[in-house]
């Protein structure tokens, strides 16, 4: 991630994302992932839409909007044991 900024729990409008990344430039890519760990194979889906659904109601894309970035990214991350589950918006 050479000249990409990695931020993890930072503080943002209404909560904390667990993983920004974004490049230098506001004219560059923004990344917000947030993970869940599922008790089941069959909740990783559910868990991913969770954490997508906690960045939209936490706000966390406003803080990365209000410093001028518009190519956002969305990652909503679940894991149960070794498999990993991945939906973006």
């Amino acid at each position: 991630m050479k000249n990409y900024i990695v931020l993890s729990n930072r503080e943002s409008d209404n909560g904390r994302p667990d993983i920004l990344v974004k490049y230098p430039s506001v004219r560059g890519k923004a990344v917000i992932f947030e993970l869940k760990v599922s008790n089941t194979y069959s909740g990783l889906s559910a868990k991913c839409d969770e954490a997508l659904e906690q960045i939209r109601d936490q706000k966390y894309n406003e803080a990365l909007r209000e410093e001028g970035y518009t190519d956002i990214f969305k990652y909503g991350v679940a894991f149960y044991r070794k498999e990993c589950m991945v939906k973006v918006e």
